[in-house]
């Protein structure tokens, strides 16, 4: 997981500076209405991913039951696509970002991009906790016994954060009064 957050550094400094490449598609006020509505579409899907990921038969397919062993390539696997969590959180602002779109826009394209900011620091946080837990792990399992076995479990939470989604709304509502697209 440290390897392939790693190799996000780049983007996610772009992120936090509000930087995308241009993709020169500029859309008119009907098209950027139509675009941010499926954009807010792409982050419910992304959301399933999560779920998908961590879903119980796949946790135990990776981690194994209860006292049996897990398999490293399926925990391997999971790993990989917590983090691609990011990447795919990462493309979905940089593509707004990416978009040219009329002026009264900007600012809601701006604050939907920031969508992405909490669920990433919360990816990140999980992948530090679960990095610290790895490198407790063999003295765990070390003091395990029969009566007493390891038993490990961690939640990834993913939340908004309201002073971004608030921002969102608010710029929503100005353009209604501004009256739409």
């Amino acid at each position: 997981m440290e390897q392939d957050r790693a190799k996000l550094t780049t983007r996610l400094l772009d992120h936090e500076m509000g930087y995308a490449p241009r993709s020169w598609i500029r859309l008119d006020e009907q098209e950027a209405f139509n675009r941010i509505s499926a954009a807010l579409d792409g982050v419910t899907e992304i959301i399933k991913n999560v779920n998908k990921i961590f879903a119980p038969d796949v946790r135990e397919k990776a981690f194994g039951p209860m006292g049996q062993p897990g398999n490293v390539t399926r925990i391997s696997h999971l790993a990989s696509r917590v983090v691609g969590l990011v990447d795919e959180g990462l493309t979905w602002s940089a593509t707004l970002r990416g978009l040219s779109v009329p002026g009264k826009y900007e600012e809601v394209y701006e604050a939907a991009a920031r969508f992405v900011d909490q669920p990433i620091s919360d990816v990140f946080e999980f992948i530090d906790d679960f990095v610290k837990l790895a490198i407790e792990l063999p003295e765990l399992v070390r003091q395990s016994t029969p009566e007493n076995p390891v038993s490990i479990d961690r939640v990834l939470r993913i939340s908004v954060d309201q002073r971004t989604l608030d921002r969102f709304l608010a710029a929503i509502e100005r353009l209604r009064e501004d009256d739409g697209p």
